[in-house]
């Protein structure tokens, strides 16, 4: 005991408030364990179990939203089949017609020509002579002389692609459009010209002396 406290402050304050104090904080410890083990409980028996039993219900959803999707995938993709089948039937018939427009025409026309020479001996027509009758002998060709004329034309084209032969023709006519040098093709690319070609063209089919033209 002090000497200047009495006997009961001392002891309230060196015994009994120490206990109180401990008291109090296993109280607290306590309150603060209980609601742990509170929230512990909630969240390992109901929580969790919630969230497992929603994510299996997520991926049965899953499941059947892909089983439908697959569904639907396995009917886009069977009428894709058979759209395919039906072009390769369509190919395949189109290939047996030409097949069989072939083979007519080598039989009826093909096999059945002759030899012609010299080719000037004969009129140049077309392949099926105009239908004249009277069997007046003649040379059968796709599009009769017109076609020949066309061909001749198509392979200037692909000889001369670019108009790189044309460069000096229009240099001269900008220079003088009335100069003799410009007033005649000078090469087979000029002559496709339209001032050059369209008389060329009206001269040769009366030249052609074709009854049917």
């Amino acid at each position: 005991m002090s000497m200047l406290k009495p006997k009961l402050e001392c002891e309230l304050h060196e015994d009994v408030l120490p206990w109180l104090m401990n008291q109090k904080n296993a109280f607290t410890d306590d309150q603060s364990d209980a609601r742990n083990v509170t929230s512990q409980l909630i969240e390992d028996g109901i929580l969790s179990r919630k969230k497992k039993h929603a994510a299996t219900i997520q991926a049965r959803a899953d499941r059947i939203k892909q089983a439908e999707k697959d569904l639907a995938m396995a009917g886009v993709h069977q009428q894709q089949r058979r759209k395919e089948r039906a072009q390769a039937r369509e190919t395949r018939a189109k290939e047996q017609a030409k097949t069989k427009m072939r083979d007519e025409i080598r039989k009826m026309l093909i096999d059945k020509a002759q030899v012609v020479n010299p080719a000037a001996s004969s009129e140049l027509l077309d392949i099926h002579g105009c239908y004249e009758k009277g069997g007046k002998p003649f040379t059968g060709s796709l599009g009769g002389q017109l076609q020949q004329m066309y061909y001749v034309v198509n392979a200037i084209l692909k000889v001369f692609p670019d108009e790189s032969e044309l460069v000096d023709y229009f240099a001269k006519v900008a220079e003088d459009p009335k100069q003799e040098s410009i007033k005649n093709p000078r090469n087979p690319r000029e002559l496709l010209l339209e001032n050059f070609f369209i008389p060329f063209l009206v001269t040769k089919i009366k030249e052609l002396q074709c009854e049917y033209l």
